[in-house]
């Protein structure tokens, strides 16, 4: 809680120096663990943007990642999403990527290596279509190279994202009891695979996870985002298996993802599973970060994150 109590206050500290105009946010002032959220007419303000970018600069970081890609809470400043589009929007922006090539995952993957300077190798919220999902899988940031590579970027969040099928009503024709076994009166123990999903195709194909005995607890439920991440890194649209890392990108101050934190441990259940454990790495914001400070062009935005979000 002291984590999320201090992010918070330090949110409407910078609100105070950055923003202190009147009719931006929908809420003037704290009011317990709630963020600053910007209105929707001012959510562009949530994004860092270097006031030495020229024009064209501008437009690149603030189409980074289109206006209809927006999560449901990008205008908080607690949104990764937010901090995502202000970092990679100025690395395309200013033709930089080559400058993180150094960053490096817990087991030395260098998740960046291989983005041209340019970006053409490199996508923001990219959809993934032949999952068959009724809404893609869409990563965060998506590197199409050898090895592909998925990184699922957290910072606030308490968890890697569930299944929400268990959520569900019980009386819903979609509810899952959180069991890999037949329910609903479905003739597949998922729920997702009735309606068409294909993560079951290629689960077994990528993890030794044991489920030849229903009912177990599905696997899936509170690993589900890592999972589908590993998926779209790892599965091309022809249903083979390719060459392909997962990363996890962390705030290494929130306790979930340090040993012991719910994150961590699903994290830890996904990689342990993987029949190639080295398809799924971790690094933090903290280490890309500092890479990012060596270069002396990037100074005014990691000072403006450390000012906004202490990293």
């Amino acid at each position: 809680m002291s984590y999320l109590e201090d992010l918070v206050q330090r949110f409407w500290n910078y609100k105070a120096v950055r923003f202190p105009a009147a009719g931006l946010f929908e809420e003037p002032n704290q009011r317990g663990l709630r963020p600053p959220v910007f209105t929707m007419v001012a959510a562009q303000q949530n994004l860092l943007i270097d006031p030495a970018l020229t024009g064209a600069q501008r437009r690149i970081v603030e189409a980074a990642i289109p206006r209809a890609a927006r999560h449901r809470w990008f205008r908080s400043m607690r949104s990764s999403q937010a901090l995502v589009q202000s970092v990679f929007g100025h690395l395309l922006a200013a033709n930089a990527l080559d400058s993180i090539r150094q960053v490096q995952c817990d087991l030395g993957f260098q998740p960046f290596a291989n983005c041209g300077s340019g970006g053409s190798n490199l996508c923001l919220e990219c959809n993934v279509t032949y999952l068959g999902e009724p809404r893609p899988t869409s990563m965060d940031i998506f590197i199409d190279g050898v090895p592909r590579v998925s990184v699922e970027c957290k910072m606030s969040e308490q968890d890697v994202g569930n299944c929400s099928r268990p959520r569900l009503p019980p009386t819903h024709v979609e509810f899952c009891n959180g069991n890999y076994q037949l329910q609903q009166g479905r003739t597949t123990p998922c729920a997702l695979s009735a309606i068409g999903v294909r993560y079951w195709d290629f689960v077994p194909r990528l993890f030794s996870w044991n489920v030849g005995t229903p009912p177990i607890a599905c696997p899936l439920h509170r690993t589900y985002q890592l999972v589908r991440n590993v998926l779209a890194a790892c599965v091309d649209s022809s249903g083979n298996l390719v060459d392909g890392i997962a990363v996890l990108m962390f705030d290494n101050r929130n306790p979930a993802w340090l040993v012991g934190g719910k994150g961590h441990t699903a994290f830890q259940q996904v990689r342990q599973s993987l029949r190639e454990p080295h398809r799924l790495q971790m690094c933090s914001w903290q280490d890309l970060l500092a890479v990012m400070r060596r270069t002396q062009a990037h100074a005014w935005l990691t000072n403006e994150i450390q000012l906004k979000y202490g990293m």
